[in-house]
């Protein structure tokens, strides 16, 4: 598999390595373990002055770095992503928390009127059935002139 790189086959088998992904931490320890650039005049590395550690960082570094990038963005955007499903959810708990207090602010009101009519009821017991029947009747009609 010649990528270009003059059938180097240490190369190649980076590049398939690459493709599938690389050992960031082994890279990063690469990376620190040269010490220095060595140019030569044409503003090149000279092979003959580089240390071993220096002569693999060189060849590895065009498919390390941009493979570390790409991974880079990529988690980046998983980041992103993760963070906007984040923050849907906390909208769509507070939307949640809001109705229920609605709710429960309805549900006390109910149980204070139930608790008037319940009071209501048992004074109208103790009326003569003549009296309640009159109370009912101008109730009711109150309620059907209001509709």
């Amino acid at each position: 598999m010649d990528k270009g790189y003059g059938g180097n086959p240490a190369r190649d088998s980076i590049e398939s390595v690459a493709e599938t992904q690389r050992d960031l931490h082994a890279d990063l320890a690469l990376c620190t373990a040269v010490p220095e650039v060595y140019y030569d005049e044409g503003g090149g590395y000279t092979a003959s002055s580089l240390s071993d550690a220096a002569t693999q960082f060189f060849e590895e570094a065009p498919v390390a770095w941009p493979h570390a990038i790409e991974r880079a963005i990529s988690a980046e955007s998983e980041v992103n992503r993760l963070q906007m499903l984040l923050s849907d959810q906390e909208q769509a708990i507070i939307t949640l928390r809001d109705r229920a207090l609605s709710a429960g602010a309805h549900c006390f009101g109910l149980r204070q009127e139930v608790t008037y009519l319940r009071v209501g009821i048992a004074a109208a017991m103790t009326y003569p059935p003549g009296i309640i029947r009159a109370k009912l009747s101008r109730v009711l009609a109150e309620a059907i002139a209001d509709e």
